[in-house]
């Protein structure tokens, strides 16, 4: 979502027509809404609203009922389009559906979303949403600190067997998935396997042949970013997670000369806590998220 869209003089705003989006007219809004979502758009699970101005697709909603609510997935406006008024008319537009078909029982509208910067939350602010901050937090670590964090200065363990993922046999990725989904871990909801690691960037880590530790890095949303979609361990002392970090530093120093930053979502105050052991106050919050929810 983005868009800090407070109302210019009724002169300057465009004119738009706004429309459903269906498997029909998908093609011509496609841009405006993020792939994961085009799937639940076709079959119509997804609710979605188009704004349209002088035949240009400008901007996107789309929603998804849960129970007595209507969560808010994405808005997105093309950047020539926004302050506007745009956003605003999307989200006056859907509240008026679930206004005239009251017999869904919407009671409200929410949202989460990370606070990076953008405008989002001052926007939301704006149409009169009431807003928590949540745990969840995205720190960042530039490339150029890593020799800097304190995972890099200390020598590997040698209790501690690292590998690549793409090296390991299936017995040993189907330790690494158990032991993982014995503590509610996971990568986006699939076991570990050759399919869902990037090569030379996901590392699992023995001690006495047995799986004590995973981490994948993933593509970011830019080209110059990776993102940590696993750190997975199964002690609570340093060692596992040092060394873990180190050999996924070292790899990305290497293999990715383009990369100029590694993001690391946090869940919870302990996981944040142990993020800034292991980096020596390094990493540093980018996003945070919130939850947001309008009465309706």
């Amino acid at each position: 979502m983005s868009d800090l869209d407070h109302k210019p003089p009724a002169e300057e705003l465009p004119a738009l027509d706004v429309t459903p989006i269906d498997r029909t007219n998908l093609s011509y809004f496609a841009a405006l809404i993020p792939p994961e979502f085009h799937a639940g758009v076709k079959d119509g699970t997804l609710l979605a609203l188009g704004a349209i101005s002088e035949d240009t697709a400008c901007a996107a909603l789309v929603a998804e009922i849960a129970e007595a609510c209507m969560e808010l997935r994405s808005i997105f406006v093309a950047p020539s389009y926004r302050r506007q008024y745009i956003a605003s008319t999307l989200i006056g537009e859907l509240l008026d559906l679930i206004a005239e078909n009251g017999e869904l029982g919407i009671q409200s509208l929410s949202a989460e979303y990370a606070d990076d910067g953008s405008g989002v939350k001052e926007f939301l602010d704006y149409i009169g949403f009431e807003q928590e901050m949540l745990d969840e937090k995205t720190y960042s670590i530039p490339v150029s600190a890593l020799s800097d964090c304190k995972f890099m200065k200390r020598t590997p363990s040698p209790g501690i067997k690292v590998m690549s993922l793409d090296t390991l046999s299936a017995f040993h990725l189907r330790e690494i998935s158990q032991a993982m989904e014995s503590r509610e871990a996971n990568y986006f909801g699939k076991p570990i396997g050759p399919d869902t690691v990037l090569t030379r960037l996901s590392f699992a880590a023995f001690r006495d042949n047995r799986p004590v530790g995973c981490v994948c890095l993933s593509k970011g949303n830019g080209e110059d970013e990776l993102v940590m979609t696993v750190f997975f361990i199964s002690e609570s002392k340093l060692p596992v997670p040092m060394t873990l970090l180190r050999t996924a530093a070292e790899s990305v120093m290497e293999h990715c000369p383009g990369v100029s930053v590694i993001k690391i979502p946090v869940l919870t105050g302990s996981a944040e806590q142990l993020l800034q052991a292991l980096t020596g106050g390094v990493a540093k919050v980018s996003e945070t998220m919130y939850s947001a929810v309008l009465e309706v």
